[in-house]
């Protein structure tokens, strides 16, 4: 026997002889006692483990699927379903990239079940297109290739295919993100549909499986044979749950202020192996929390808390309000389970660090925007909600870039970084009145801009009392106008929905939700509703915005042309809401919500904010007319490359001031003032210093990855 298997027996004794205890203690406590209620508690729980760890012990050979080894012969892929989920959108992506390698041999059984959360009899149409998708995989016979061309080749992959309900009450059948800190049973459904469905798997009644993949109706395969990928992944190490951490981008600004337990938690959608008895300990512990506050947190973060408890005494975070109300109502204090958990890592020693394994064929995106071309680099076979969008295809798309110079200086870095990133079609500089003395300058300078470059800038001089949404010339079907006072954002590119319609994805702030009240520009929106008879919904910022010539035009000829009413503002806001009324919303564009979904912008506001107007301008590259009357050329103007914190950091600390010139301001300021011929050289060397790299991290990174 291993010392391993010998640890998990002596286990045995300790939740046995607590059963034996417990037992006797029932028939002496009197009835309908809050001590009673523990005790009937205390013995269930153990019971269940004592159970989970028999499982493990018992699996054949005393193996727990582990190593090299060992093999998966029979796997479950849980596919769960909700009211008005389609059955062909579930599949679709399977058409083009089936699980396995048809002629790949000693292949695992393969099961698909279709579990609903309550009925089939509450949605007929589910029911109707389950039974159909069932009844071509059996008339297949294993000749799926042959059936609609091909479309149902996958089924070759898979031995069978079970319908199952978790007949969770309506009631009780709950997922209401939005209730999430004050009501106990907001995210019951899925919950419950979780723990009732693997229980369903591990019955018995179909069969002895050795691992269960949850599959949900966002997680879609991006590569072929992805199932044999997470199979042979699987039988490299042992483990309990292998999935992935959160891959995207939403949370990489307060990432560090998160829990530890929601930080490193794998997502639900993951292979669970069954043959491991931790697997068994964790879902037995869900069952027993289902009426606890401990049931008002997903149960694939639950599991998570569990083992970071049980590793490091970390007690669970739990909604305040929801844990008051709970004690109040049922008199009780919240179950303390560090005990439990700690003797489980005790007891299941070097499996119990090991059981979590991060997965390289799953990659868990959920609410995140990412491109096609993203994936085409990506080595993840699967990928768990994403929203996959088509990045900008200039071919299709011809667009004009409009620049607002408000001030009478000149964005030449702005300028550039769009020529040189995302290369429209043409570039169009509004600029006020009295900028220029006459048409010769104007040309001049003009042609200072367009010397050596294909595309070519055009000037325009802008119309009084008229926004330059409005008087802009573009004679290309789309355009994007930004103010000079901006920058191109690191990771710059328009989104596109995946389908024939390639329509523009748009992010936005509902206008009636708090992410509205951080945002300067969305309150003076919402306030000029008040003003106008203009229902909107949605804010959207004008850089963000990619307008539409024809509907521009149709909505300027609205707004501009009244005289007696009050005006809406010319924003993008407002020519969304024009659209909405129009019902040209949704055909020509597709919107995101910002903060759920983390939205690229494509140009984002200049951070640098200095006490002189000439010296801001200057880190920014704005350039006035006389300076370039006087000879300074527009390439020798430098990015913006002042950190204001780095900056301050090391102007604040006075034992310094004898090293003032090692610092991020003095670097920007030097450079500023080489001539063009001496810039890039000079720039390459003075950030090569150790002192630069060290201190000013993002001004050299900036500096010497953007500069010319």
């Amino acid at each position: 026997m291993s010392i391993y298997q010998s640890c998990l027996r002596s286990g045995t004794i300790y939740f046995a002889l607590t059963i034996i205890g417990c037992s006797i203690l029932l028939y002496i406590v009197p009835r309908n006692t809050l001590s009673r209620s523990r005790l009937r508690n205390n013995l269930t729980s153990s019971f269940d483990t004592l159970s989970s760890i028999l499982i493990g012990i018992h699996d054949t050979d005393g193996a727990f699927l582990r190593g090299s080894n060992s093999k998966i012969k029979r796997i479950a892929i849980l596919r769960p379903l909700h009211i008005q989920d389609s059955i062909n959108d579930i599949f679709f992506s399977w058409k083009k990239f089936p699980p396995c390698e048809l002629t790949k041999e000693n292949k695992p059984k393969v099961d698909i079940f279709l579990s609903v959360t309550q009925s089939f009899d509450t949605d007929p149409e589910l029911r109707r297109s389950s039974e159909s998708l069932l009844a071509v995989f059996k008339a297949s016979e294993g000749n799926s290739c042959e059936i609609n061309g091909g479309d149902h080749c996958w089924m070759q992959c898979i031995d069978n295919i079970y319908l199952i309900e978790a007949n969770i009450p309506p009631t009780e059948d709950v997922y209401e993100k939005n209730e999430a800190t004050k009501n106990i049973m907001w995210v019951n459904g899925p919950n419950r549909h979780f723990s009732t469905s693997m229980d369903t798997i591990r019955s018995g009644n179909y069969g002895d499986y050795d691992a269960v993949f949850v599959m949900e109706a966002d997680t879609v395969p991006v590569k072929e044979q992805w199932l044999d990928k997470l199979v042979d992944e699987a039988e490299q190490e042992d483990f309990a749950i292998l999935g992935s951490k959160f891959k995207g981008d939403v949370w990489d600004s307060f990432w560090s202020s998160l829990p530890l337990s929601l930080q490193h938690h794998i997502n639900g959608n993951a292979l669970y192996n069954l043959k491991h008895p931790l697997t068994h300990l964790l879902l037995s512990q869900l069952k027993e929390e289902a009426d606890t506050p401990f049931n008002a947190v997903s149960y694939d973060y639950r599991i998570s808390q569990i083992l970071v408890e049980g590793m490091l005494g970390i007690e669970a975070e739990l909604p305040p309000g929801i844990t008051k109300e709970w004690q109040k109502e049922r008199g009780l204090e919240i179950p303390s389970y560090k005990k439990r958990f700690r003797n489980w890592e005790r007891q299941l020693g070097e499996d119990y660090f090991d059981a979590i394994r991060q997965s390289q064929v799953i990659a868990n995106y959920a609410m995140s925007n990412i491109l096609t071309s993203h994936l085409e680099n990506e080595t993840y076979s699967i990928i768990h909600g994403a929203h996959i969008f088509k990045p900008w295809d200039r071919t299709k798309y011809d667009i004009t870039v409009v620049v607002s110079v408000l001030d009478g200086k000149l964005p030449l870095h702005l300028l550039s970084t769009i020529r040189e990133t995302l290369q429209p079609s043409e570039i169009i500089v509004m600029y006020p009145q009295k900028m220029f003395s006459d048409d010769f300058e104007m040309n001049k300078i003009l042609s200072t801009l367009n010397q050596d470059s294909k595309l070519k800038i055009k000037f325009q001089k802008r119309t009084s009392n008229v926004s330059d949404i409005c008087s802009a010339s573009v004679q290309t079907r789309w355009f994007i106008i930004v103010d000079a006072n901006s920058m191109v954002a690191e990771k710059a590119d328009l989104f596109f929905t995946n389908d024939k319609n390639l329509k523009p994805v748009i992010p936005f702030l509902k206008s009636d939700g708090e992410d509205c009240l951080k945002h300067k520009e969305c309150l003076i929106f919402l306030k000029s509703l008040n003003n106008i008879n203009l229902n909107s919904t949605m804010f959207v910022q004008d850089s963000d915005m990619l307008f539409n010539s024809q509907a521009r035009n149709n909505f300027c000829a609205v707004t501009q042309g009244k005289e007696k009413e009050p005006l809406p503002p010319t924003t993008a806001s407002s020519y969304v809401s024009y659209l909405n009324s129009c019902n040209q919303q949704a055909k020509l564009y597709e919107f995101s919500d910002e903060p759920r979904f983390n939205s690229r912008s494509i140009f984002v506001k200049s951070s640098y904010q200095h006490t002189s107007m000439a010296k801001n301008n200057k880190k920014r590259g704005l350039l006035s007319v006389q300076q370039i009357r006087q000879g300074f050329s527009p390439s020798a103007a430098p990015p913006p490359c002042v950190d204001d914190s780095e900056g301050k950091i090391f102007r604040r600390n006075g034992k310094r001031r004898k090293h003032r010139r090692e610092s991020c301001a003095h670097l920007s300021n030097y450079l500023s003032n080489l001539p063009y011929t001496d810039y890039p050289a000079k720039k390459k060397s003075e950030c090569s210093r150790p002192w630069a790299r060290r201190k000013c991290s993002k001004t050299c990174d900036y500096c010497v990855g953007n500069s010319a």
